[in-house]
């Protein structure tokens, strides 16, 4: 179980990484202009944290 906002933002950081992904969302991505072949990795990371979110919550 999450409790606070800083473990939050550790799993969600630690789930980026583990995807080999930087660990902050970069400006391509927040916009969501990204290349077709890493398109799944971010659905999984954005699923991911979605969870986490949840989880926290």
């Amino acid at each position: 179980m999450i409790n606070t906002k800083k473990e939050l933002r550790f799993y969600i950081m630690a789930d980026r990484i583990m995807a080999g992904l930087p660990a902050k969302a970069s400006l391509k991505e927040r916009c969501g202009c990204f290349l077709k072949e890493l398109a799944g990795i971010y659905r999984t990371v954005s699923y991911l944290e979605a969870m986490r979110r949840y989880a926290y919550y």
